[in-house]
């Protein structure tokens, strides 16, 4: 029987238990009416991919309607997956076409043509505009997004038939240095899990800030209790531009406890996805990137990727011992 592997991320996660209510698809709506009662409204980011068909399986189970913000090339690879999205009655809204923060949030012009590159690939798979509400990739008060450029986007909005509801970010709730938060996981910690630290690089840390994630993994493993650990490092270079002298950092803190799976990706990915080098794997490659025939978009890999992932944290598990000749039964 498998062990139970906790997947800690260090992006900032909210594991929420959902009751889910049949909710209207805001195609209904160019605006949406204030609800007093209490109602969810259900979303998701980034896709579609093949999973997007068991969300939807797991949706129409329970007569759940839900927005879905897309990202342009992955429609483009998934046509089958949005006419479906059409087909249930889901609400399919514009995201980001390329999903590069620094190369959509260079200038509020590089944004619109981000993101109505998005809208056209939408067009041209359901056949009809879809609705003009969209969601900031990484947020609306990522790092990336300038506060110029901010304010420019968003003076630009009605001129470009957009709508954006938040037009600034919440309040900010301060904590005391020190203070714990705990998920649902957490709560059920055991001394004999086995913890996984993937940091995420939305807001990732360069050669000055590695510092603060080391000491943010400490804590959790030293709150967790658990002795059994690996720390994923950081895979992409154009979303943290310091990448080399950072998982050095996390190598040099955590030794046998790290995983360098992107060295394995550079030298071994293709090879092990079976995958012929192109023209633009070649040139990734020589700029110290990930290959493009190994990613989606600038942030996610597809599935040859996160399969590769697995695979090297599991054999870096059974080289640990961690996993017994019971566990691979």
């Amino acid at each position: 029987m498998y062990k139970k592997i906790i997947i800690l991320c260090v992006n900032i996660c909210l594991l929420i238990n959902m009751i889910m209510f049949n909710v209207k698809c805001i195609d209904e709506y160019k605006y949406l009416p204030y609800k007093h009662d209490k109602v969810i409204y259900l979303t998701f980011d980034d896709g579609p991919s093949p999973n997007t068909n068991k969300v939807l399986d797991i949706l129409n189970r329970n007569n759940v309607k839900a927005t879905f913000f897309v990202i342009g090339n992955q429609v483009e690879m998934h046509k089958d997956v949005v006419k479906r999205l059409e087909r249930d009655g889901m609400c399919i809204l514009p995201h980001t076409n390329c999903h590069n923060y620094r190369k959509i949030y260079d200038t509020a012009d590089d944004y619109f043509i981000d993101l109505n590159s998005c809208v056209v690939k939408i067009k041209d798979v359901i056949l009809k505009e879809p609705v003009n509400f969209i969601r900031f990739p990484g947020g609306v008060n990522n790092e990336l997004l300038r506060e110029s450029v901010l304010d420019e986007i968003k003076s630009k909005f009605l001129d470009n038939k957009y709508y954006f509801i938040r037009s600034a970010p919440g309040s900010a709730v301060l904590a005391e240095e020190g203070t714990a938060v705990e998920t649902f996981a957490a709560e059920d910690k055991k001394t004999s899990d086995i913890i996984i630290l993937f940091a995420g690089t939305n807001l990732a840390p360069d050669r000055d800030t590695v510092g603060e994630l080391i000491r943010a993994q400490k804590q959790m493993l030293e709150f967790l209790g658990c002795e059994r650990y690996l720390i994923v490092g950081l895979t992409s270079l154009a979303m943290a531009p310091d990448i080399v002298p950072v998982n050095q950092a996390l190598a040099e803190e955590f030794g046998e406890h790290f995983l360098d799976v992107r060295a394995y990706l550079l030298e071994h990915g293709l090879e092990d996805a079976k995958i012929k080098p192109s023209a633009q794997d070649e040139k990734d490659l020589k700029a110290g990137e990930i290959p493009s025939s190994l990613r989606v978009d600038i942030v996610h890999g597809n599935e040859a990727f996160y399969r590769i992932i697995g695979e090297q944290v599991y054999q870096k598990l059974d080289d640990m011992n961690y996993i017994s000749e019971d566990d691979k039964k």
